[in-house]
Protein backbone atom coordinates (compact mmCIF):
# COMPACT_ATOMS: atom_id res chain seq x y z
CA UNK A 1 0.00 0.00 0.00
CA UNK A 2 1.01 3.37 -0.71
CA UNK A 3 -0.08 7.13 0.44
CA UNK A 4 0.66 10.21 -1.21
CA UNK A 5 1.57 13.85 1.35
CA UNK A 6 -2.47 14.43 0.81
CA UNK A 7 -3.31 11.27 2.35
CA UNK A 8 -4.53 9.37 -1.04
CA UNK A 9 -3.74 5.77 -0.85
CA UNK A 10 -3.12 3.04 -3.46
CA UNK A 11 -3.69 -0.27 -3.32
CA UNK A 12 -0.80 -2.56 -2.62
CA UNK A 13 1.28 -3.89 -5.79
CA UNK A 14 2.59 -7.50 -5.56
CA UNK A 15 5.79 -8.25 -7.62
CA UNK A 16 6.43 -11.65 -7.92
CA UNK A 17 10.18 -13.17 -8.68
CA UNK A 18 10.30 -16.46 -9.45
CA UNK A 19 14.18 -17.91 -8.99
CA UNK A 20 14.83 -20.96 -11.15
CA UNK A 21 17.76 -23.36 -11.52
CA UNK A 22 19.12 -22.43 -14.96
CA UNK A 23 19.67 -24.39 -17.57
CA UNK A 24 23.03 -25.98 -18.72
CA UNK A 25 22.22 -24.42 -22.31
CA UNK A 26 22.55 -21.22 -20.53
CA UNK A 27 25.73 -21.41 -19.30
CA UNK A 28 28.45 -19.79 -21.21
CA UNK A 29 32.56 -18.50 -21.25
CA UNK A 30 34.11 -15.22 -21.21
CA UNK A 31 37.60 -14.13 -20.21
CA UNK A 32 37.68 -12.61 -16.99
CA UNK A 33 39.19 -9.89 -15.39
CA UNK A 34 41.99 -8.53 -15.25
CA UNK A 35 41.73 -6.90 -18.60
CA UNK A 36 45.38 -6.65 -19.41
CA UNK A 37 46.38 -9.79 -19.96
CA UNK A 38 47.64 -10.97 -23.46
CA UNK A 39 45.03 -13.91 -23.32
CA UNK A 40 41.90 -14.82 -25.78
CA UNK A 41 38.89 -17.24 -25.68
CA UNK A 42 37.23 -18.03 -28.74
CA UNK A 43 33.26 -19.70 -28.78
CA UNK A 44 33.18 -23.13 -29.95
CA UNK A 45 30.07 -25.43 -30.75
CA UNK A 46 26.72 -26.04 -28.81
CA UNK A 47 26.81 -28.33 -25.99
CA UNK A 48 24.83 -30.53 -27.45
CA UNK A 49 27.00 -30.83 -29.68
CA UNK A 50 30.53 -32.54 -30.62
CA UNK A 51 33.56 -30.24 -30.21
CA UNK A 52 35.05 -27.89 -27.67
CA UNK A 53 32.52 -25.29 -26.31
CA UNK A 54 35.36 -22.98 -25.51
CA UNK A 55 38.57 -22.49 -26.33
CA UNK A 56 41.05 -20.08 -24.61
CA UNK A 57 44.81 -19.23 -25.47
CA UNK A 58 47.91 -17.38 -23.50
CA UNK A 59 50.12 -15.78 -24.97
CA UNK A 60 53.58 -17.34 -24.12
CA UNK A 61 57.18 -18.52 -23.97
CA UNK A 62 57.25 -21.26 -21.23
CA UNK A 63 53.94 -23.44 -20.25
CA UNK A 64 53.02 -21.41 -17.46
CA UNK A 65 49.73 -22.71 -16.34
CA UNK A 66 49.60 -20.44 -13.46
CA UNK A 67 48.57 -17.65 -16.46
CA UNK A 68 45.17 -20.30 -15.93
CA UNK A 69 42.38 -17.80 -14.24
CA UNK A 70 39.22 -19.67 -12.64
CA UNK A 71 36.79 -16.98 -14.67
CA UNK A 72 38.35 -18.12 -18.18
CA UNK A 73 38.02 -21.58 -18.13
CA UNK A 74 34.83 -22.03 -15.76
CA UNK A 75 30.99 -21.57 -17.59
CA UNK A 76 28.54 -19.11 -15.94
CA UNK A 77 24.98 -17.56 -16.02
CA UNK A 78 24.11 -13.77 -15.48
CA UNK A 79 22.36 -13.12 -11.96
CA UNK A 80 18.85 -11.78 -12.21
CA UNK A 81 20.45 -8.57 -10.69
CA UNK A 82 23.40 -8.54 -13.14
CA UNK A 83 23.68 -4.84 -14.90
CA UNK A 84 26.53 -3.69 -17.13
CA UNK A 85 27.70 -1.65 -14.25
CA UNK A 86 27.68 -4.01 -11.72
CA UNK A 87 28.41 -7.25 -12.99
CA UNK A 88 26.70 -10.46 -10.79
CA UNK A 89 27.76 -13.57 -12.39
CA UNK A 90 27.50 -16.81 -11.08
CA UNK A 91 30.19 -19.78 -12.20
CA UNK A 92 28.60 -23.26 -12.33
CA UNK A 93 31.35 -24.66 -10.24
CA UNK A 94 29.56 -22.35 -7.38
CA UNK A 95 26.40 -22.58 -8.05
CA UNK A 96 24.43 -23.71 -4.78
CA UNK A 97 21.35 -25.41 -6.50
CA UNK A 98 22.47 -29.27 -6.72
CA UNK A 99 25.19 -29.18 -9.33
CA UNK A 100 28.69 -29.66 -8.56
CA UNK A 101 31.65 -30.49 -11.52
CA UNK A 102 34.65 -32.27 -11.61
CA UNK A 103 37.61 -31.98 -14.29
CA UNK A 104 39.69 -34.22 -16.29
CA UNK A 105 43.12 -32.62 -18.13
CA UNK A 106 44.67 -34.36 -20.16
CA UNK A 107 47.49 -32.68 -21.51
CA UNK A 108 49.82 -32.60 -24.34
CA UNK A 109 53.30 -30.63 -25.00
CA UNK A 110 53.61 -28.41 -28.12
CA UNK A 111 56.53 -26.56 -29.93
CA UNK A 112 59.14 -28.96 -28.59
CA UNK A 113 58.15 -28.21 -25.27
CA UNK A 114 58.09 -24.04 -25.57
CA UNK A 115 54.17 -24.58 -24.92
CA UNK A 116 50.94 -27.28 -23.36
CA UNK A 117 47.86 -27.93 -24.69
CA UNK A 118 45.30 -29.21 -22.22
CA UNK A 119 42.36 -30.63 -23.24
CA UNK A 120 39.62 -30.40 -20.07
CA UNK A 121 36.32 -32.34 -19.90
CA UNK A 122 34.08 -30.39 -17.12
CA UNK A 123 31.66 -33.26 -16.03
CA UNK A 124 28.74 -31.76 -14.24
CA UNK A 125 26.98 -34.05 -12.09
CA UNK A 126 22.94 -33.41 -10.87
CA UNK A 127 21.92 -34.12 -7.35
CA UNK A 128 18.64 -34.16 -8.45
CA UNK A 129 19.01 -37.07 -11.00
CA UNK A 130 22.00 -39.17 -9.17
CA UNK A 131 24.47 -38.84 -12.06
CA UNK A 132 26.35 -36.69 -14.60
CA UNK A 133 24.03 -35.05 -16.88
CA UNK A 134 26.65 -33.23 -19.30
CA UNK A 135 30.07 -32.34 -20.20
CA UNK A 136 31.58 -29.19 -21.60
CA UNK A 137 34.57 -29.36 -23.41
CA UNK A 138 37.14 -27.10 -23.29
CA UNK A 139 40.97 -26.47 -24.62
CA UNK A 140 42.78 -24.64 -23.23
CA UNK A 141 46.72 -23.90 -24.97
CA UNK A 142 49.47 -22.05 -23.25
CA UNK A 143 52.78 -21.29 -25.68
CA UNK A 144 53.59 -18.78 -28.60
CA UNK A 145 51.01 -18.30 -31.22
CA UNK A 146 52.17 -14.90 -32.55
CA UNK A 147 53.97 -14.78 -36.14
CA UNK A 148 56.78 -12.58 -36.36
CA UNK A 149 56.76 -8.83 -36.96
CA UNK A 150 58.73 -6.26 -38.74
CA UNK A 151 59.57 -1.86 -37.96
CA UNK A 152 60.01 -0.22 -40.93
CA UNK A 153 62.49 2.89 -41.34
CA UNK A 154 60.76 5.78 -41.82
CA UNK A 155 62.67 6.65 -44.98
CA UNK A 156 61.30 3.85 -47.21
CA UNK A 157 61.05 3.58 -49.69
CA UNK A 158 64.76 2.30 -49.15
CA UNK A 159 67.91 2.95 -51.22
CA UNK A 160 70.96 1.19 -51.89
CA UNK A 161 73.90 1.90 -54.05
CA UNK A 162 75.76 -0.46 -56.12
CA UNK A 163 79.17 -2.26 -55.59
CA UNK A 164 82.34 -0.54 -56.95
CA UNK A 165 83.25 -3.09 -58.95
CA UNK A 166 79.80 -3.72 -61.05
CA UNK A 167 76.67 -2.11 -61.91
CA UNK A 168 74.91 -4.52 -59.34
CA UNK A 169 73.98 -4.66 -55.74
CA UNK A 170 74.83 -6.99 -53.06
CA UNK A 171 73.28 -6.89 -49.53
CA UNK A 172 72.82 -9.71 -46.64
CA UNK A 173 69.47 -11.31 -46.22
CA UNK A 174 69.99 -12.59 -42.32
CA UNK A 175 67.78 -10.79 -39.92
CA UNK A 176 70.68 -8.43 -38.55
CA UNK A 177 71.92 -7.59 -42.15
CA UNK A 178 68.69 -6.58 -43.69
CA UNK A 179 68.31 -4.41 -40.43
CA UNK A 180 71.37 -2.93 -41.49
CA UNK A 181 71.13 -2.52 -45.21
CA UNK A 182 67.43 -1.29 -44.74
CA UNK A 183 66.82 -0.30 -41.24
CA UNK A 184 63.63 -2.95 -41.29
CA UNK A 185 64.27 -4.82 -37.65
CA UNK A 186 62.22 -8.35 -37.64
CA UNK A 187 61.34 -9.76 -34.40
CA UNK A 188 59.18 -12.26 -32.55
CA UNK A 189 58.12 -11.78 -29.31
CA UNK A 190 59.49 -15.28 -28.25
CA UNK A 191 62.42 -16.91 -30.46
CA UNK A 192 63.17 -16.00 -34.17
CA UNK A 193 63.87 -19.09 -36.12
CA UNK A 194 64.55 -17.96 -39.66
CA UNK A 195 64.11 -15.83 -42.14
CA UNK A 196 63.60 -16.62 -46.19
CA UNK A 197 63.99 -13.81 -48.95
CA UNK A 198 63.36 -13.52 -52.54
CA UNK A 199 63.04 -10.82 -54.45
CA UNK A 200 60.66 -9.11 -57.22
CA UNK A 201 62.01 -6.75 -60.29
CA UNK A 202 60.26 -4.44 -62.13
CA UNK A 203 61.87 -4.21 -65.15
CA UNK A 204 64.31 -6.90 -66.90
CA UNK A 205 67.29 -6.91 -68.93
CA UNK A 206 68.95 -9.07 -71.19
CA UNK A 207 72.78 -8.29 -72.02
CA UNK A 208 72.04 -4.62 -71.14
CA UNK A 209 68.72 -4.33 -73.16
CA UNK A 210 65.36 -3.85 -71.49
CA UNK A 211 63.12 -6.83 -73.21
CA UNK A 212 60.15 -6.63 -70.14
CA UNK A 213 58.72 -3.18 -68.29
CA UNK A 214 56.80 -4.09 -65.62
CA UNK A 215 54.19 -1.66 -64.05
CA UNK A 216 54.38 1.25 -62.23
CA UNK A 217 52.96 -0.55 -59.07
CA UNK A 218 54.51 -3.55 -57.81
CA UNK A 219 50.96 -4.42 -56.07
CA UNK A 220 47.91 -6.54 -57.04
CA UNK A 221 44.97 -3.83 -57.82
CA UNK A 222 44.30 -2.11 -54.67
CA UNK A 223 45.65 -4.76 -52.34
CA UNK A 224 48.02 -3.24 -49.08
CA UNK A 225 51.80 -3.57 -49.21
CA UNK A 226 50.87 -5.67 -46.33
CA UNK A 227 48.59 -7.60 -48.44
CA UNK A 228 52.15 -9.03 -50.55
CA UNK A 229 50.25 -9.81 -53.27
CA UNK A 230 53.08 -8.54 -56.07
CA UNK A 231 52.79 -7.98 -60.22
CA UNK A 232 56.41 -7.67 -60.44
CA UNK A 233 58.52 -10.76 -61.71
CA UNK A 234 60.32 -12.95 -59.79
CA UNK A 235 63.96 -13.27 -60.14
CA UNK A 236 65.88 -15.72 -58.67
CA UNK A 237 69.37 -13.67 -57.75
CA UNK A 238 72.78 -16.17 -56.40
CA UNK A 239 72.84 -15.99 -52.56
CA UNK A 240 76.37 -16.54 -51.72
CA UNK A 241 77.58 -16.30 -48.11
CA UNK A 242 74.71 -14.65 -46.84
CA UNK A 243 74.61 -12.20 -48.94
CA UNK A 244 72.46 -11.99 -52.50
CA UNK A 245 73.95 -10.42 -55.25
CA UNK A 246 73.54 -9.46 -58.71
CA UNK A 247 70.55 -7.15 -57.85
CA UNK A 248 70.61 -4.72 -61.10
CA UNK A 249 69.63 -0.52 -60.79
CA UNK A 250 65.97 -0.58 -60.64
CA UNK A 251 63.15 -1.08 -58.43
CA UNK A 252 62.66 -4.21 -56.72
CA UNK A 253 60.43 -5.45 -53.96
CA UNK A 254 62.02 -7.61 -51.28
CA UNK A 255 59.40 -10.31 -49.67
CA UNK A 256 60.06 -12.07 -45.86
CA UNK A 257 58.78 -15.04 -44.89
CA UNK A 258 59.86 -15.00 -41.30
CA UNK A 259 59.51 -18.56 -39.18
CA UNK A 260 59.76 -18.25 -34.91
CA UNK A 261 60.77 -21.43 -33.11
CA UNK A 262 57.14 -22.66 -32.55
CA UNK A 263 56.47 -22.34 -36.48
CA UNK A 264 54.31 -19.60 -36.58
CA UNK A 265 55.02 -17.80 -40.11
CA UNK A 266 54.62 -14.19 -41.49
CA UNK A 267 54.58 -12.66 -44.85
CA UNK A 268 56.53 -9.34 -44.71
CA UNK A 269 56.91 -6.91 -47.68
CA UNK A 270 58.75 -3.38 -48.78
CA UNK A 271 59.83 -1.60 -51.74
CA UNK A 272 63.79 -0.47 -52.85
CA UNK A 273 65.57 0.73 -55.25
CA UNK A 274 68.97 0.03 -56.42
CA UNK A 275 70.47 2.82 -57.51
CA UNK A 276 74.24 3.41 -59.06
CA UNK A 277 75.97 5.91 -56.37
CA UNK A 278 79.63 5.08 -56.91
CA UNK A 279 81.77 7.53 -58.33
CA UNK A 280 84.31 7.02 -61.74
CA UNK A 281 87.27 6.24 -61.67
CA UNK A 282 89.94 8.80 -63.25
CA UNK A 283 92.95 7.71 -65.26
CA UNK A 284 95.07 10.06 -67.25
CA UNK A 285 98.21 10.92 -68.74
CA UNK A 286 100.38 12.92 -66.65
CA UNK A 287 103.81 13.24 -68.58
CA UNK A 288 102.30 14.37 -71.83
CA UNK A 289 103.82 15.82 -74.49
CA UNK A 290 102.25 17.55 -77.18
CA UNK A 291 104.17 19.18 -80.36
CA UNK A 292 102.90 22.70 -82.10
CA UNK A 293 102.28 22.60 -86.08
CA UNK A 294 104.92 24.94 -87.84
CA UNK A 295 103.68 28.24 -87.96
CA UNK A 296 104.49 30.34 -91.23
CA UNK A 297 104.94 33.43 -89.29
CA UNK A 298 101.64 34.93 -90.18
CA UNK A 299 99.63 33.02 -87.55
CA UNK A 300 100.67 31.08 -84.31
CA UNK A 301 101.20 27.33 -83.87
CA UNK A 302 98.43 25.01 -82.62
CA UNK A 303 98.32 22.17 -81.11
CA UNK A 304 95.11 19.68 -81.05
CA UNK A 305 93.97 17.70 -77.72
CA UNK A 306 91.42 14.91 -77.26
CA UNK A 307 90.08 13.28 -74.54
CA UNK A 308 91.48 9.65 -75.58
CA UNK A 309 94.92 11.16 -76.04
CA UNK A 310 94.68 12.09 -72.06
CA UNK A 311 92.59 8.91 -70.67
CA UNK A 312 93.86 6.27 -69.77
CA UNK A 313 91.54 4.05 -68.71
CA UNK A 314 89.01 5.55 -66.85
CA UNK A 315 86.26 3.82 -66.01
CA UNK A 316 83.05 3.87 -63.90
CA UNK A 317 81.07 0.36 -62.74
CA UNK A 318 77.93 1.24 -64.79
CA UNK A 319 79.73 2.34 -67.50
CA UNK A 320 81.20 6.06 -68.01
CA UNK A 321 78.46 8.24 -69.66
CA UNK A 322 80.56 11.29 -71.15
CA UNK A 323 84.64 12.39 -71.14
CA UNK A 324 85.61 15.42 -71.46
CA UNK A 325 89.08 17.42 -71.36
CA UNK A 326 89.80 21.31 -70.81
CA UNK A 327 92.54 23.55 -70.04
CA UNK A 328 92.77 24.69 -66.62
CA UNK A 329 94.59 27.32 -66.58
CA UNK A 330 94.12 30.71 -63.84
CA UNK A 331 92.64 33.64 -65.04
CA UNK A 332 95.70 36.25 -64.73
CA UNK A 333 97.81 33.48 -66.74
CA UNK A 334 95.19 33.30 -69.33
CA UNK A 335 95.16 36.95 -70.03
CA UNK A 336 98.96 37.35 -70.26
CA UNK A 337 99.23 34.61 -72.48
CA UNK A 338 99.64 35.60 -76.34
CA UNK A 339 99.64 32.47 -77.64
CA UNK A 340 96.43 30.06 -77.98
CA UNK A 341 95.59 26.72 -77.35
CA UNK A 342 93.18 24.68 -78.59
CA UNK A 343 91.93 21.50 -76.99
CA UNK A 344 88.86 19.64 -78.58
CA UNK A 345 86.73 17.85 -76.71
CA UNK A 346 85.49 14.45 -77.64
CA UNK A 347 82.67 12.61 -76.23
CA UNK A 348 81.09 9.27 -76.71
CA UNK A 349 77.20 8.56 -75.46
CA UNK A 350 77.26 4.83 -74.34
CA UNK A 351 73.91 4.78 -72.46
CA UNK A 352 75.95 5.62 -69.45
CA UNK A 353 75.90 7.13 -66.49
CA UNK A 354 78.29 9.65 -64.96
CA UNK A 355 79.67 12.90 -66.27
CA UNK A 356 83.72 13.03 -65.60
CA UNK A 357 86.23 15.71 -66.22
CA UNK A 358 89.44 15.38 -67.07
CA UNK A 359 91.58 18.39 -66.23
CA UNK A 360 94.81 18.69 -68.65
CA UNK A 361 97.30 21.45 -67.22
CA UNK A 362 99.23 23.35 -69.81
CA UNK A 363 102.51 25.28 -69.63
CA UNK A 364 101.50 29.18 -70.43
CA UNK A 365 104.92 30.78 -70.78
CA UNK A 366 107.12 31.78 -73.79
CA UNK A 367 107.34 29.48 -76.41
CA UNK A 368 103.40 28.40 -76.32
Amino acid sequence: MATDCNGMRADAYIQNIYFERPDLGDFKFAIGKPDDRDVKGTPGVALNQVGYNWTVEYQSCTPDKSLILHDDVYPFVNSYFHTSSNSRRIYLDKLECNYSVSIKDTEFPICNGKGVKIDRELYVFDWCKGKIVDTFHILIKIGDFKAPTATYAHHAPYEISTGPMDCTAAFPVTVAGIKSAFGVEIKDNCTLANVSVSVYTKDRYVKGILVYEGPDSPWCGDSKTEDCCIVWEKVDYAIMNNQMIGVPVGRHVMKIEAFDGCYNAATLCFEFEVKDKIAPVMKCDDDLHISLSNANGYVDGYAQVTAEDIDEGSWDNCKLDWIAVRRNVPTAVAAASSKKVTIQTATAKLMLHHLMILKMLLPTGNGW
